[in-house]
């Protein structure tokens, strides 16, 4: 969905190098393969005629809050300590 890849590839604008943006693809991408794989497979246990595990259940719950709360929280908060580190070794300008 376009805000998922927004909210992803959106960091590419920033003057971060290229390690950093695909460290933070990396980091988000795995946790969400790690959600829908895991959704996947319990929805397919499920549909074939299982009941649903407090597992699905908490990920359906969670979800949301992952990925409009934490993880943009958790990459602001990473943005900000860069930017942070950026202007904490910069010399002072004399004017």
């Amino acid at each position: 969905p376009l805000p998922e890849f927004v909210k992803n590839a959106g960091v590419a604008v920033l003057p971060l190098p290229l390690g950093y943006f695909v460290l933070s693809l990396i980091l988000h991408g795995f946790g969400f393969t790690c959600l829908w794989t895991c959704l996947g497979a319990e929805a397919t246990r499920v549909m074939k005629g299982g009941s649903a595990s407090v597992v699905l259940k908490l990920i359906v719950a969670g979800l949301p809050w992952f990925g409009l709360v934490v993880s943009p929280t958790m990459i602001g908060l990473w943005i900000k300590s860069l930017r942070n580190k950026q202007q904490n070794t910069e010399p002072p300008h004399n004017c």
